[in-house]
């Protein structure tokens, strides 16, 4: 699955965006406030489309969330100031226009079997679908939906279709939004073990990633003593935190790439992840248009101004 366009309404510091013509590989620019403010769009837009991912897009923006009689109760309701933009309702909507995959349109021609006004939508491959927020104006509760979903121009009926709810929903892991962060120990030790081979082909290929430039930081291992387990990594076998932040960093956004299950990648500010900001753009941008590429799509958010996409650059790999 491509993200081919976005539009927003309701989030401060985006005003009411547009971006289209998204390729495999994008390039935004924008003030961090802009960055953040598109990150917390994507996040926010799947989000909507599952309580779990919901639950996971507040929480990378640091607010602690529980659902509580279909409404999202929030803590902290400090950390929302600033979300959204100033105006008579509370409230955020995310348009997303969406190519599917084959896989997808093959779970569409499964339904179509049983649903016949779905067949001739299926000669489309865009998705366009709408989600939204809305909050209380204390910002104490949220509440996400999903408002629209159009198939080329063949409406979903989501309250006369039984199969259409949970085939959105299955849409909500597909977007992954990666932060500096610790790396996942747990993920890496149940991929190595997984008795699925794809999992453990895909923790090999991060390891393997991890040897090579353009970050060359030798074997990483898991280990465990006494019940607990950590990474440790380079020729000495020494946890990450005795090699530093950027090492860390690396496993981290290596583990977001191969062991995530998403097939598109944001990434704000990658350049602040490296020593060789050159060589990690010309790498992720390799994840999504390579030949058995983990990823279909990486958004690269950094530079600075108003929110725009970066007209085309000296390295072809990087251009809209």
């Amino acid at each position: 699955m491509i993200l081919r366009g976005v539009a927003t309404k309701g989030l401060s510091g985006l005003a009411d965006t547009r971006l289209e013509g998204l390729d495999r590989v994008v390039r935004a620019t924008g003030s961090p406030r802009c960055r953040r403010a598109l990150s917390d769009a994507l996040m926010l837009g799947f989000g909507a489309l599952d309580p779990l991912a919901g639950a996971r897009a507040l929480g990378w923006m640091r607010i602690a969330a529980k659902l509580d009689d279909g409404h999202w109760v929030m803590t902290w309701p400090d950390q929302l100031h600033g979300l959204l933009a100033p105006g008579p309702t509370n409230t955020v909507s995310v348009s997303l226009d969406l190519e599917l995959d084959p896989p997808q349109f093959g779970q569409l021609r499964q339904h179509a079997v049983h649903d016949p006004d779905l067949v001739s939508a299926l000669g489309n491959a865009r998705l366009r679908l709408t989600t939204g927020w809305a909050f209380t104006p204390n910002l104490t509760l949220g509440s996400p939906a999903i408002l629209s979903a159009r198939l080329g121009d063949h409406h979903l009926d989501r309250e006369k279709k039984s199969w259409v709810v949970p085939w959105l929903v299955s849409l909500a892991s597909r977007l992954h939004a990666h932060t500096p962060r610790p790396p996942n120990v747990e993920l890496w030790a149940q991929a190595q073990r997984s008795p699925d081979p794809a999992r453990r082909s895909a923790y090999q290929r991060a390891i393997q990633a991890l040897k090579r430039p353009p970050f060359s930081i030798g074997e990483l291992r898991v280990v465990e003593t006494g019940g607990k387990r950590w990474l440790v990594g380079g020729e000495e076998l020494l946890p990450l935190t005795r090699l530093g932040p950027l090492v860390c960093n690396a496993v981290a956004l290596v583990e977001s790439v191969f062991l995530d299950d998403a097939d598109i990648l944001v990434v704000e500010e990658p350049c602040a992840l490296t020593e060789h900001p050159r060589a990690l753009l010309n790498w992720l941008a390799r994840q999504a248009t390579e030949p058995d590429s983990p990823l279909e799509q990486v958004l690269l958010l950094s530079g600075s101004g108003d929110l725009q996409l970066s007209p085309p650059s000296l390295d072809p790999a990087l251009t809209l």
